[in-house]
């Protein structure tokens, strides 16, 4: 049998990770858990193998995760937010363009019945000062869930 794995220099209290683990699954949070897990698994003595095995991740990223635990604890393994780059509306901003697109561009002050791109493309600019390819105009739509999107 090998070696039994002592990596772990912060404490684990198997019940707080226990119920944190459960609260990971009410919440369908697969990354988070996948973490917890491994900790827990090695906290429990099972060597590296198995618990690369049983969250189907590499040693690199156990040997990561387990440096996040020593150094955070559970805050140091919960996922941050992402990396990119921001957005250029706010929600409170997409929420007012959405509205907008549940109106008639008349309403809007537009002499045109129907949204078109290239119109929510000006409107977009006009009104919040930010420009968007027509690519990324639907893209956006979609992350909003809008139910207002353009003819054409």
């Amino acid at each position: 049998m090998g070696r039994r794995v002592k990596w772990l220099t912060r404490r684990v209290d198997l019940g707080e990770i226990d119920a944190e683990i459960d609260k990971c699954r009410a919440r369908g949070d697969v990354r988070y858990l996948n973490k917890l897990t491994a900790i827990r698994m090695l906290a429990l003595g099972y060597e590296r193998k198995p618990v690369l095995d049983a969250v189907r991740i590499s040693e690199r990223t156990l040997l990561r995760w387990v440096e996040q635990w020593n150094l955070g604890g559970f805050k140091g393994l919960k996922p941050g937010k992402g990396a990119g780059r921001p957005p250029k509306l706010s929600e409170e901003e997409l929420k007012e363009l959405d509205e907008d697109l549940a109106k008639s561009p008349r309403e809007s002050g537009y002499d045109y019945d129907l949204w078109a791109t290239k119109l929510v493309l000006f409107h977009v600019e006009k009104k919040f000062s930010v420009s968007y390819h027509k690519n990324s105009l639907y893209k956006l739509l979609r992350t909003i869930d809008s139910q207002n999107l353009p003819f054409f």
